[in-house]
């Protein structure tokens, strides 16, 4: 059985290896008055717990079974979709959603860079935590598994306990964690409202963009993503706020909600328009080329050959 969430896993255990050299390298006694809270014990055990729950977690056997109806309406409609290619786009996506506030808080030399950093590493470890825990005890399967190309499912078999485990979308959850945390923690002492609101568009349009994407590579169906949306918002909203030492600071100015909206309207429609990639055209074909003398009446030569 394979472990659904092993890139954010590592993205937290990274934020909590940063936290431990923060914490040496920054004595109590030498610290100004910070932002942003962290406090070395029960931080590094809120990470670590986390991972730690989330193997446990993952150790439950997953039963492949067919569910005979889907949460909602037009989750239906997704069935038997599928698309590496679009699973790859949100895997990117996901990627700059997380790193994007990290460099703006270091393009604007942020002191707390660091702590904010860490405080978007914890929201992550507990959503990914949460997200294992719906995972396994639900076992819903992903969409490519209602296939009825034998290439697909063959890759659903070659999956394994994987393939069923949609519900909840790790990806929609990850990405909106991220993005709102990190819009938080980066307006959080920063008085550059339009800077703000720009990092609150990227973000929303990211987050929003990796959720779509999951639909459409057939790894979720839109209520696993949706859900993980809302989740994914709550805990970027309450675990910044856990470590804000002045929370009255913490405000949301209007043209930062203008942001925020037309991020996601943005980020959903251009995901929801790119061009389909569909199986078995852009996806089954490993890219294999082979160097291979050729000899004629006129010489010789290297030909490539190989399946594209």
């Amino acid at each position: 059985m394979s472990t659904p969430t092993g890139k954010s896993k590592r993205c937290a255990a990274a934020a909590a290896v940063m936290f431990l050299a923060h914490a040496v390298a920054r004595p109590a006694a030498a610290q100004s008055e910070p932002r942003v809270d962290l406090s070395a014990a029960p931080d590094t055990a809120i990470i670590a717990g986390a991972l730690a729950g989330t193997w446990l977690v993952s150790q439950i056997p997953v039963e492949r079974r067919r569910w005979t109806s889907e949460l909602l309406p037009f989750d239906g409609a997704t069935r038997g979709t599928f698309s590496k290619t679009h699973a790859i786009i949100s895997d990117f996506l996901l990627a700059g959603t997380i790193m994007t506030p990290m460099f703006a808080n270091l393009l604007t030399r942020d002191p707390d860079a660091l702590p904010k950093t860490i405080v978007t590493g914890e929201a992550l470890s507990l959503c990914i935590f949460l997200n294992a825990l719906s995972k396994y005890s639900v076992q819903r399967p992903r969409p490519y598994t209602y296939a009825t190309d034998r290439e697909i499912l063959g890759f659903a078999a070659s999956r394994r306990g994987e393939a069923y485990l949609s519900f909840y979308s790790s990806h929609s959850t990850n990405a909106f964690a991220a993005a709102v945390s990190g819009g938080l923690l980066f307006g959080y002492g920063n008085s550059d409202t339009e800077l703000r609101a720009v990092v609150w568009g990227v973000e929303m349009a990211l987050a929003s963009a990796t959720a779509t994407e999951r639909v459409r590579a057939g790894q979720h169906f839109p209520s696993d993503v949706l859900l993980g949306a809302v989740v994914g918002t709550a805990i970027g909203i309450l675990v910044p706020r856990a470590h804000m030492r002045d929370r009255a600071a913490l405000t949301v100015h209007p043209i930062e909600w203008a942001a925020i909206g037309s991020g996601l309207v943005f980020g959903t429609t251009v995901a929801a328009v790119l061009p389909s990639f569909h199986w078995p055209a852009y996806d089954t074909r490993t890219l294999t080329v082979r160097l291979m003398p050729s000899f004629s009446t006129t010489g010789a030569s290297l030909v490539a050959r190989g399946a594209f």
